[in-house]
């Protein structure tokens, strides 16, 4: 019997094409593709493969830093290093909930359902330091004040000597010849509980010393260093995280929240923040400002300053979690019309409308691979909604016949 010759199909590089109806499809164009890589001349290769480097219970999430991949399995959060293939529990977190993070100058800072943390070569920490809420109110003894008012105010330190923030100060009045003393306060672990005084009337506070165990202030030191986290507080838990200009954005439900520069344990109470008329799917840097999609899509400029600029890219959001970094830095992100991809200039276009839409979803999770020469953005989508009514649909014909 002669062998049958083998029939070629393709190339395709025209990619899928579910948007037109299936008796239509444009030569170089496929509807569908599974388990494929595409190439940039329209061959199609066999999926890369995978392995198990790691065993899981219930795994959820990962955040890599360097050569380190942060894993949440359950309630363990697992230290995998990519190099030698080992891994270590290094501590019991919430089993289940948000595991969210960015990397700030080596640093990992993210989030559980309920903590804040950071982590670094190995080293795991608290992110952020206890803020003081309530004044210490200090008696009056004895001592070389003099009559007048002074302010007072309180501010934990942490073992590495990161200072928290602290609220509103206390105004106390004593007569000639006062100090003021304050009760011990319980400082976090190896940190410090600091006092700051004003002087005279005045309206800085200077550092007066360490209250772990009380502290008199019999007079002002006024050349020591003045209070500066005033009406700051320490970083909420959030659903996504994203690193900027050497800052960190932090959204929680519809507020998207910025820690200070140069110290991102610390955001502002007051200001420094962005209200969303809907939840924030996505928060992404670039073209030189920040991309966030709540109800719409919106980028934004000049966050670190206090006239910080906003305009809409799209009248419609993002698929949430689903953005990624291609290699020239650009932006991309899927939405319910297709891949969404910035201009540079705070713009983007849908890449794919013409001929692709996904289907819907309420999350999604992105990467930039490489293989077989090629570079890809590979997203994957989850809990399905249903069938995106902009792709058309295949019909079949059928013939019943009755015996």
């Amino acid at each position: 019997m002669a062998e049958s010759s083998p029939v070629l199909r393709g190339p395709w590089p025209l990619g899928i094409n579910n948007k037109t109806h299936e008796k239509a499809v444009p030569k170089g164009a496929l509807r569908d593709s599974v388990n494929y890589d595409p190439s940039a001349d329209g061959v199609l290769r066999l999926r890369s493969g995978y392995q198990k480097v790691m065993p899981g219970v219930a795994v959820r999430g990962a955040l890599a830093v360097g050569s380190h991949i942060l894993i949440a399995d359950g309630s363990n959060l697992i230290d995998f290093n990519s190099e030698t293939g080992s891994s270590s529990i290094l501590k019991q977190i919430a089993g289940s909930g948000r595991f969210a993070g960015a990397v700030l100058n080596d640093e990992l800072f993210f989030c559980t359902e309920n903590e804040c943390l950071r982590y670094r070569s190995g080293a795991l920490r608290e992110w952020g330091v206890p803020t003081v809420t309530a004044q210490p109110v200090p008696t009056v003894g004895q001592g070389s004040l003099a009559a007048g008012t002074y302010q007072c105010a309180a501010t934990f330190t942490d073992a590495r000597g990161d200072e928290g923030g602290t609220t509103e100060s206390i105004i106390i009045t004593v007569p000639a010849s006062s100090s003021l003393i304050f009760p011990p306060l319980a400082p976090p672990a190896g940190g410090k509980a600091q006092i700051y005084v004003s002087s005279l009337n005045g309206s800085s506070l200077f550092l007066q010393g360490d209250a772990s165990n009380g502290l008199v202030c019999s007079s002002v030191n006024d050349a020591a260093a003045r209070l500066d986290t005033q009406f700051l507080r320490n970083p909420v838990p959030g659903d996504r995280i994203c690193a900027h200009n050497g800052v960190l954005l932090i959204a929680d439900g519809s507020v998207l929240h910025m820690t200070m520069p140069f110290r991102p344990h610390l955001r502002s109470a007051i200001k420094g923040w962005f209200q969303f008329p809907a939840p924030v799917d996505l928060v992404a840097s670039g073209d030189g400002g920040l991309f966030v999609s709540a109800d719409k899509t919106y980028f934004l400029t000049d966050i670190e300053t206090p006239t910080p600029g906003s305009r809409k890219v799209f009248d419609f959001g993002a698929v949430r979690g689903s953005e990624a970094k291609g290699l020239r830095n650009e932006v991309m992100w899927m939405t319910r019309y297709g891949i969404a991809k910035s201009d540079g200039s705070g713009g983007a276009s849908l890449v794919s409308e013409s001929n692709f839409v996904p289907e819907l979803s309420e999350s999604a999770t992105s990467a930039l691979l490489e293989s077989n020469g090629s570079q890809m953005i590979v997203t994957t989508l989850k809990a399905q909604k249903g069938i995106n009514p902009l792709a058309a649909s295949d019909t079949y014909d059928m013939e019943i016949i009755y015996p």
